[in-house]
């Protein structure tokens, strides 16, 4: 099995709602002074969009620090939600949690249904990157039911774009897409390319989760399209590193490298934590895919250190998951069983099927390695299930030819019939290349050896991925 990919680059992208009222406040403590709060609010959006983060702090920080004293004030609930929104931008999330909090319980107290509604936005994105996706969607949730109340359009672009995050995340995706047309429809009206363009990626990762990879590059195209033309370098750093996540499925590891380095340029840039171990992440992955298991260990180590870090547990799974993967393929067996356990422990939890499925399927072939028969078919039986309810067909089709094999080694007729039949549904060179020698395996055909020798070197000459070398290798061994 291929090393996993984390999507948190498909999630990322909130930006700060703008709020016009409240334009000056008086300046403390000389009453003669005011301060220019919104514009300073405004501003610091810009420079926020610019990368700039610390000069937008700055901003916001001043705009706090000015709101009126005492009592309950509008400016300092609008100052807390401003500032929890640029901490999430930065990956932050433990400070912007508390400070979306803080703010929230300001905005109840002021009884202000739009800064009830920005806070809960902002609540429910920190709660989503620190994996309480119960807290995050009852936050979307009364967020888009206080945006409709409001006729407020882009407080309900906001809200629909991260219900469809959450949808996809556990394999709604008909429920997610619904939410994105329904989004790209708003942002098209207001015209908000900022808003068009994270709903465009969101449309790239659904068609992603389905292998829809023509559909992909299209969409995170347009997105990156969008972003050069308001000069947002937060969603240039998103397109990059997704587009880089795509070339590595394809096979372009030169390609995944340079727009995955792009990105982590950019997020170094700006400071922003999340995008940095996003980048770490995928750059590690192509030096698994290549067999450069020590450098992929180094990125992927930090990686998941800086996970631990930012409280993003989801990211520390999918870390635990891909360095699982190398210790496997470095036959440290105990050791990557404990680190698949550990992740799929959160996965099942936090409802994530896409990678649930890969997972169990690693197992499986943890099992095998130890001769475990019976526990690979269940493991392989159970990556199925999941791979069918969320439309994984690379890991289904995997695991259909597992479980063929293993049926091979009771009842050779049945088995080599479904195997005959994935062949004949094969859609890929490597669906084919897989086939074919799990019908070598069964049968000993050495016609069925040559078909997958063959698909074999044409995909290692394409890509270089070790995974590739390794088919051949055991080919030309003879093993089965």
């Amino acid at each position: 099995m291929a090393g996993t990919v984390t999507d948190g680059g498909w999630r990322k992208g909130r930006s700060l709602a703008v709020r016009k009222s409240g334009l000056w406040i008086q300046h403390r403590p000389d009453p003669r002074g005011y301060h220019p709060f919104e514009v300073a609010r405004r501003k610091a959006v810009i420079l926020s969009l610019m990368g700039r983060w610390d000069e937008a702090d700055a901003l916001l920080q001043r705009n706090l620090e000015l709101a009126p004293a005492g009592g309950l004030s509008w400016h300092q609930a609008r100052s807390l939600i401003d500032i929890g929104g640029l901490m999430f931008k930065r990956g932050d999330y433990p400070q912007a949690l508390d400070l979306c909090r803080r703010a929230l319980d300001l905005s109840q107290e002021l009884d202000d249904p739009g800064l009830i509604g920005d806070s809960l936005n902002n609540l429910g994105n920190a709660c989503y990157n620190l994996g309480d996706y119960e807290q995050a969607e009852q936050c979307f949730g009364r967020r888009l039911a206080l945006a409709e109340e409001q006729g407020y359009l882009q407080g309900l672009g906001e809200a629909l774009n991260n219900l469809g995050t959450l949808y996809a995340d556990r394999g709604k995706y008909r429920e997610a897409m619904e939410c994105y047309r329904r989004k790209l429809e708003i942002a098209s009206q207001l015209g908000d390319k900022q808003g068009e363009g994270l709903a465009w990626g969101n449309v790239a990762m659904v068609h992603y989760y389905l292998g829809e990879f023509a559909q992909v590059e299209e969409n995170l195209q347009r997105q990156m399209a969008l972003a050069r033309s308001i000069g947002d370098l937060q969603m240039m750093a998103l397109a990059s590193g997704n587009l880089g996540i795509l070339y590595m499925d394809l096979g372009d590891y030169g390609q995944s490298l340079e727009f995955s380095r792009r990105k982590l340029a950019i997020c170094q840039t700006l400071g922003a934590k999340a995008g940095i171990n996003e980048a770490l992440s995928n750059i590690g992955t192509v030096h698994y895919h290549l067999g450069e298991y020590g450098e992929a260990l180094e990125y992927l180590e930090k990686e998941r250190n800086y996970n631990l870090e930012l409280g993003d547990r989801l990211g520390v799974a999918l870390s635990n998951l891909t360095i699982g993967n190398i210790h496997k393929e470095r036959d440290q067996i105990d050791l990557a069983a404990r680190l698949y356990q550990e992740a799929l422990a959160v996965l099942e939890e936090l409802g994530v099927k896409h990678y649930c499925s890969e997972l169990l399927l690693n197992q499986a072939e943890l099992s095998l390695l130890g001769d475990d028969c019976p526990g690979a078919e269940r493991l392989a039986a159970k990556s199925l299930e999941y791979a069918r309810e969320v439309g994984r067909k690379d890991v289904a089709f995997q695991a259909q030819v597992m479980l063929a094999g293993l049926t091979a080694g009771r009842d050779l007729r049945s088995g080599r019939e479904q195997l005959n039949a994935l062949l004949a549904a094969a859609g890929s060179d490597e669906e084919r290349a897989l086939a074919n020698f799990a019908l070598y395996r069964a049968t000993a055909d050495p016609a069925g050896r040559d078909r997958a020798l063959g698909l074999y070197r044409e995909l290692y000459r394409k890509t270089n991925r070790k995974y590739y070398r390794d088919q051949i290798d055991k080919l030309n061994e003879g093993e089965r």
